[in-house]
């Protein structure tokens, strides 16, 4: 092995380390049925995970990575642009969503997991403002932040080590499926809803190459998807 290909596999190896833990935690968690939907576990216990997954997800990224977040914008564009994009993902995931929940959802017959502690729990944080102050903010806001920011350090990374298309859309398709194991919970219709979501926000990051507009329409996204499920 060439000293050009052992620097590529270490920085491989540190991107792992630094994008894999939370998620594979969190998909563990859900198999063993061990992963708590309490309003203190998802208030209190997620928000801890994830200011940790950034704040290491950052220290790698600057420290040993040698990057900048500026890195992981290389694609040329404006604000408005970025705004514009992200507004057009947003009107993609929900249309895309949208489409699932009147096709396969209704296709397929399947037993999920009693979510009745989750759906109970969301309901006691919507009739409280401080919870939902909680829940909207920093949750939401950091939850989706480390999602954006893990996805587009490992993709640009690891599209980085191998200039081949096939390479690339073979990342693609691998965060994709760990990302629709994160809802492993929620049977298959669910894994096959979050993969095709993944799938649509990895390949816009491969086709445009900018962070701003995957944060945006991935918060705006997790704000639809919660004033759906509470006004219901």
């Amino acid at each position: 092995m060439t000293n050009r290909n052992t620097s590529h596999f270490i920085r491989l190896v540190l991107v792992g380390i630094a994008v894999l833990p939370v998620y594979l935690y969190v998909i563990v968690e859900k198999i063993a049925g061990r992963f708590h939907y309490s309003v203190f576990s998802l208030l209190v216990w997620q928000l801890l995970i994830i200011s940790a997954g950034i704040l290491w997800l950052m220290i790698i990224n600057k420290y040993i990575l040698k990057k900048s977040i500026k890195d992981l914008s290389p694609g040329s564009g404006t604000l408005l642009l970025d705004i514009s994009v992200g507004f057009l993902l947003l009107i993609s995931v929900y249309l895309l969503d949208t489409a699932g929940r009147l096709s396969y959802y209704q296709w397929i017959t399947e037993t999920t997991p009693d979510r009745t502690v989750l759906i109970q729990s969301l309901k006691t944080i919507a009739a409280n403002p401080y919870y939902s102050i909680v829940w909207l903010g920093p949750v939401t806001l950091l939850g989706q932040l480390f999602l954006e920011l893990s996805r587009t350090v490992f993709l640009k990374n690891f599209w980085d080590s191998i200039n081949h298309p096939f390479w690339n859309w073979l990342v693609i398709l691998f965060f994709a499926i760990l990302l629709c194991l994160l809802s492993v919970n929620r049977g298959w219709t669910g894994m096959i809803s979050g993969f095709s979501i993944a799938l649509l926000f990895n390949i816009t990051y491969y086709k445009y190459r900018r962070l701003l507009p995957l944060i945006l329409a991935s918060i705006l996204f997790q704000y639809l998807r919660m004033l759906g499920f509470w006004l219901n």
